[in-house]
């Protein structure tokens, strides 16, 4: 893997000049941004941070809101990589409403799923639940998109806090979502408890 990767490195940097040299400005952000996630697999985190910069800055140049919304998502997990998980959340936010901007809504999915990850292990269960059930909303109109990762996030939350803890923050959050929305929300939440209560128990 060290040498595929190597390789990869190696073919991205020596583009780069060409892109420039034809003004090829999307392939050049294009290959910055993955110089980026490629540095972050190699744990040489402020090059990744340098490059992502560089890219989110041509994309935002051309205008190219998927491009910028990408780099966004992808410095989110470098922030959190950082332990500057304030920052993910900036990142995670901005990429959302880029991405609800142009109706992509795997990308909108995913940034959800990932702030509640970063909510839960910061102890904010309140807004880590409002995520994953926003997660699952915006999944609900997607064909592609698989509700038991929303699912698990729910279910993460209930193995760290415990169901009555979860069902006692649950029903301010789902009123904070509009009428529509709230008996799917409630109809999750149960889903999760059924699975936890179908779950055999070791000791038995």
């Amino acid at each position: 893997r060290t040498h595929l990767l190597a390789e990869a490195e190696k073919r991205y940097e020596e583009s780069l000049p060409l892109y420039r040299v034809i003004e090829d400005r999307l392939s050049e952000a294009d290959t910055l941004s993955s110089l980026g996630d490629l540095y972050v697999l190699t744990d040489r985190l402020a090059e990744a941070e340098k490059r992502y910069e560089e890219a989110l800055a041509l994309f935002r140049e051309i205008k190219f809101h998927l491009g910028e919304a990408n780099t966004l998502l992808s410095m989110s997990m470098l922030r959190a990589a950082q332990n500057r998980p304030e920052e993910a959340v900036v990142n995670l936010q901005t990429a959302r409403f880029l991405y609800s901007a142009i109706d992509e809504k795997i990308g909108q999915i995913n940034c959800s799923l990932v702030l509640s990850d970063l909510h839960r292990e910061k102890d904010r269960p309140s807004e880590a639940l409002r995520e994953a059930f926003t997660a699952l909303l915006v999944g609900s109109a997607v064909e592609a998109s698989d509700p038991k990762l929303a699912l698990a996030r729910l279910g993460y939350l209930r193995e760290k806090i415990g169901q009555e803890n979860l069902d006692s923050i649950a029903k301010p959050v789902i009123e904070t979502f509009p009428a529509d929305a709230q008996r799917f929300l409630t109809e999750a939440l149960e889903k999760v408890r059924a699975a936890f209560e179908e779950k055999p128990d070791p000791d038995a």
